[in-house]
């Protein structure tokens, strides 16, 4: 029987639990030992590259250069998502993730090599948040959030950012926010313009719809980054339209920080759900966040 070896290994001294589990995943499906410290801004190889353009005269040539500058940027791309995810982990360590937590070796496998064509240093963030997120909670992500991620680009980022802003949570089930003139003179207010919104419905991540499936008989609350109201159904309550998240689109909410709107918002809030027929009142800011971000 081989000698078991005592203490962690070399490369993984000095790291978390979380951060030492995702560099063995990655070990085992890249073969490639990666640390904490984070990549070049510019690839030096890409520099060399350049310098050596002039010199590829024949279209063979050229052809070579372009797959070898590719390769050497996905790899950079790549690399910088991991150490992002890595210096996540460190800056909010999980107490509850032990040290065999680690994604899925397929699940990790596709996302390396979505993350390859990732250039935007705004969505390689949304990429390092994902890894950090399946790391501490593996089989959090399904599948089909790879492929949503890689059709986002850094602008759609942002539009999703403005909407989060104005996002309530509601438990059970709706996310979304209401449509009346206040709340869209607020969108523009936080970077959400009037043509933003069928954007984002025409990708699939928002719709509209009425802000209640079934009619409310009970108190519940609104929830965001810095307001917490308690609703109380009146006797006439009305279903106004809203927009609400769509199953895809929520997939994308935990990879946005809380960020709170303005606070002109809570007042905006109270007033549409008091024309609606209900009681609104301030709630205890307790419970559970409806997202969690690295």
């Amino acid at each position: 029987m081989s000698p078991r070896r005592k203490g962690p290994a070399p490369e993984l001294q000095g790291l978390s639990k979380a951060q030492a589990s995702l560099v063995l995943a990655l070990a085992r499906v890249t073969g490639l030992a990666f640390d904490a410290s984070p990549p070049p801004e510019i690839p030096p190889e890409v520099r060399i590259l350049l310098t050596r353009s002039n010199d590829a005269q024949t279209g063979a040539q050229r052809a070579a250069h372009r797959r070898e500058q590719q390769d050497i940027l996905q790899q950079w791309a790549m690399e910088r998502i991991v150490h992002g995810t890595l210096a996540l982990l460190a800056e909010a360590p999980s107490p509850s993730c032990g040290e065999g937590d680690s994604p899925e070796p397929g699940w990790l496998i596709r996302f390396l090599q979505g993350s390859q064509g990732i250039l935007d240093p705004q969505l390689q963030t949304l990429w390092s948040r994902l890894l950090a997120q399946e790391t501490r909670h593996p089989g959090r992500h399904p599948m089909p959030v790879l492929d949503l991620l890689q059709t986002l680009r850094g602008e759609d980022a942002a539009r999703l950012a403005a909407a989060l802003r104005l996002t309530g949570f509601v438990a059970p089930g709706f996310q979304g926010f209401p449509h009346a003139p206040e709340v869209a003179r607020v969108a523009e207010s936080v970077g959400l313009t009037a043509g933003d919104l069928p954007l984002l419905q025409s990708l699939g991540w928002v719709q509209n719809g009425p802000l209640f499936v079934r009619k409310p008989n009970a108190p519940f609350f609104w929830r965001q980054a810095n307001i917490a109201l308690r609703m109380t159904p009146g006797v006439r309550v009305r279903n106004p339209a809203a927009t609400r998240w769509t199953p895809q689109g929520a997939w994308l909410i935990p990879l946005f920080p809380p960020a709170p709107p303005p606070e002109e918002y809570r007042l905006i809030v109270s007033r549409f759900f008091t024309q609606c027929g209900f009681l609104v009142e301030e709630a205890p800011p307790g419970g559970e966040a409806p997202t969690e971000t690295a």
